[in-house]
């Protein structure tokens, strides 16, 4: 019980820092073109224990840098990811 309260734990502090950085993000911003996109869907998650992105991922998601270059001049970008609690703290780290 002690590993997954310190799991939670870690991706609260995690959730909490990336809430942060979004206002500060979001005060920066303010009164400049705001554009989010969340792409959060099977596509453009990494297998089981894998680094790399499928074709259709990496296409995915150059035609979503394409689409904000085209869009905007000045960009904040923020990009996240997880693994999923396959494996090891350690090996999950690493392979982050």
């Amino acid at each position: 019980m002690e590993v997954v309260d310190t799991r939670v734990t870690g991706v609260e502090g995690t959730a909490g820092q990336a809430l942060q950085r979004a206002n500060d993000a979001h005060k920066l911003a303010e009164g400049k073109f705001l554009y989010q996109v969340v792409l959060s869907d099977d596509s453009v998650k990494f297998p089981t224990d894998a680094a790399a992105l499928s074709p259709e991922a990496e296409q995915r998601l150059a035609q979503f840098a394409q689409r904000l270059r085209g869009e905007n001049k000045n960009v904040y970008l923020e990009i996240q990811g997880y693994t999923d609690a396959t494996g090891t703290p350690q090996h999950n780290d690493q392979l982050g």
